[in-house]
């Protein structure tokens, strides 16, 4: 893993979302080679996917702020969330539990989150992802602006515009495209270079789809 994000960093990457859940031990042996090896200059999102109970949780967290990481969905549920939050010093990320604008308004209510992993796809569209955005912004609630595995260059160009609007995001995924055999968009879309993600002034999100899949990106669309 640390030799993975080592040849990430060469790249262009800086931001880094690291899965665990398989064993205290393991977790922070892991976390601890990807610091060793890259360093102060990346940032690291522990993600749990809601695997590890309070206790656990706090346990593990514990453990692994010492080497400046934010940990995303450490535990179900809200009550569970506010409870860890309260106990350790490393940011908390809401994902699995932010979905929709009421979410928001509960994660905020319980102080269950320093950070919103906000995906359009999952929000409903851009426009309810902006309104989950406006909300964080309010209440001095961070947002991390993400996508899913399998992603093309199409929403992660949407989910570009999205967070260049945006001025209080922090390590923002919108490069899942990067592993894509093929993509569906022939040219245009977001830039990734020297390190940075950018985005044109051309119409709409400036791309152009490949002959043969405009009738899937259209259904998909209407969607």
């Amino acid at each position: 893993m640390a030799q993975d994000v080592l040849n990430c960093m060469q790249a262009g990457f800086r931001s880094f979302e690291v899965h665990v859940g398989t064993g205290i031990a393991a977790d922070v042996a892991r976390v601890r080679a990807i610091r060793e090896a890259a360093g102060n200059e990346i940032t690291v999102i522990v993600d749990v996917n809601g695997h590890w109970t309070v206790k656990e949780a706090i346990h593990a967290i514990r453990a692994l702020q010492e080497f400046d990481v934010m940990v995303e969905q450490p535990v179900k549920g809200l009550e569970a969330m506010a409870e860890v939050r309260a106990a350790v010093e490393a940011p908390i990320v809401a994902d699995e539990s932010c979905h929709t604008v009421e979410d928001t308004v509960e994660i905020i209510r319980r102080k269950a989150a320093d950070v919103l992993c906000v995906k359009p796809i999952k929000a409903g569209g851009l426009t309810k992802a902006r309104r989950i955005c406006n909300l964080a912004d309010a209440f001095g609630l961070k947002v991390r602006i993400d996508g899913l595995p399998g992603e093309t260059l199409v929403s992660n160009t949407a989910s570009a515009h999205l967070t260049v609007t945006l001025r209080n995001t922090v390590a923002d995924g919108v490069m899942q495209h990067w592993r894509l055999a093929e993509d569906v968009v022939e040219s245009g879309g977001l830039i990734f270079e020297d390190a940075k993600v950018r985005v044109t002034d051309d119409p709409g999100l400036g791309l152009s789809e490949r002959s043969g899949v405009a009738q899937v990106v259209e259904t998909f669309t209407a969607d």
